[in-house]
């Protein structure tokens, strides 16, 4: 019975052993290996041009080719990383019976005036991998101009609806180094024009050059790219073609409500507007007491609001709450699409004014009326940097409304345009400041006796 033991044990170790011989896919490579007496890689002259080239690999013994490329200057891979074939420009593998030479077509990624290393080795028909790496350099000529590819370019040539504030990729026919100069984009329908003159407003990869800063485009508009001859050049020193007229262009959609909203915040003049009634004749009575009918202020977003359409704009009668009246700080501007205001998910109180007005009912803050039937908010546009914000105060419950009056709002300065990071950053930043708000505490409305 030992012996049977001992002579299962003995072929169970010889199974064991045979079966972790020497194969690739166990990552084995031994110690010593006879590489062919001869494994040659060669280049086919003739056949090397600005986008391809031909390599002959030839071996001496049966067994399997393995071959990698890389730009030259990569470092040199290891037999091991050629037979995994991972992390190259091209791989492959093939049989080889020792005396017909394999002939390998390199013709994707392959650019002129460039380098490329290629690295060949052989694996036996016992699966035994040469520690042996054969290299061959191939350079290719540059006979081509390198070619601006609108169609192949995000946004492609023509295209619709695309996002005002999204990098803008410009293909090209192979890898070309921005030189300097403006690539402007102008908008066809309002004329504002943005320049990006900047290496660090860009970046490369393969054979494109993705504009990434360029702030915010003109919405719903044609957006026409140009730049000079010389602007991008390939590797040989051969530049693109100027690019004019309307050899390029997309359009852009419109702004989405947090988008204007946000684009909208800033320094503002403001100018109020009244119409003879109540509202004008209170205020002139105790303007001392008031914010001034005309002024500037901050426009910020409100921070208690989660969709982020919403800035807090002017109260000329706010310092109300100084003398034991409610009145809101701010008159909330709810920004909708297409430039237009929107009316407020919830009504602002304004019960500081209507005891003044003679009433002793709830009073709002409500939208315009026009015509006595439709609800008019005001409108907004965002490249004159403008807010016209029109309110009625009103009975809550009746909708009478008391008295009319407008805000008009008219930028400060330049317009801020904010690239689609920041806008990102600006909205993680107020949705960290709106869980301030969880416990946010209405304000009571109090019954009225004084300031006549």
């Amino acid at each position: 019975m030992k012996n049977i033991k001992n002579i299962l044990m003995v072929c169970v170790a010889s199974i064991f052993l045979y079966s972790c011989d020497t194969t690739n896919e166990s990552g084995y490579v031994p110690a010593a290996y006879d590489a062919p007496t001869s494994l040659t890689l060669t280049e086919n002259v003739t056949s090397t041009t600005d986008t391809s080239f031909e390599v002959v690999y030839g071996s001496s013994s049966l067994g399997k080719g393995y071959y990698a490329i890389v730009p030259s200057g990569t470092t040199a891979p290891t037999s091991t990383e050629v037979h995994s074939g991972n992390g190259f420009l091209k791989s492959g593998n093939f049989n080889v019976d020792g005396t017909t030479p394999t002939t390998i077509t390199i013709d994707s990624d392959v650019y002129g005036a460039y380098s490329y290393d290629v690295y060949g080795i052989h694996k036996s028909t016992d699966n035994f991998i040469s520690e042996t790496v054969t290299k061959l350099t191939v350079t290719t000529p540059d006979t081509a101009e390198p070619v601006f590819l609108g169609t192949a370019s995000n946004p492609a040539f023509a295209s619709a609806g695309k996002s005002p504030f999204a990098p803008v990729g410009l293909t090209f026919s192979e890898p070309v180094m921005y030189q300097g100069g403006d690539i402007t984009f102008t908008a066809f329908g309002s004329g504002r024009t943005i320049t990006v003159n900047t290496a660090s407003a860009m970046s490369a990869s393969g054979t494109s050059i993705s504009v990434n800063d360029h702030g915010t485009f003109e919405q719903g508009d044609f957006i026409i790219v140009t730049w000079a001859d010389g602007t991008f050049k390939d590797n040989a020193g051969k530049s693109v073609a100027s690019l004019s007229g309307f050899g390029h262009y997309f359009s852009t959609r419109m702004f989405t409500g947090p988008e204007a909203a946000a684009l909208m915040v800033g320094t503002y003049n403001y100018n109020t507007v009244f119409y003879g009634g109540f509202l004008e004749g209170f205020y002139s009575a105790n303007a001392p007491l008031f914010l001034p009918s005309t002024g500037q202020i901050n426009l910020e977003l409100d921070p208690t609001d989660p969709t982020g359409t919403t800035l807090l704009g002017v109260n000329i009668y706010a310092p109300l709450t100084n003398y034991g009246y409610f009145a809101n700080a701010n008159l909330k501007l709810k920004f909708g699409a297409g430039g237009a205001l929107e009316i407020l998910d919830e009504p602002q109180g304004a019960n500081g004014l209507g005891g003044f007005a003679g009433t002793s009912a709830d009073v709002i803050w409500a939208p315009y009326i026009a015509n006595a039937v439709t609800a008019i908010p005001g409108f907004y546009d965002v490249t004159n940097g403008t807010i016209d914000h029109y309110l009625s105060l009103s009975v809550k419950e009746t909708g009478f409304v008391i008295d009319e009056m407008d805000y008009n709002y008219t930028r400060v300065g330049t317009f801020a345009r904010p690239s689609f990071e920041q806008l990102e950053e600006k909205n993680e930043f107020l949705k960290k400041k709106r869980a301030q708000y969880d416990t946010y505490e209405k304000v009571e409305y109090k019954e009225l006796s004084i300031v006549n």
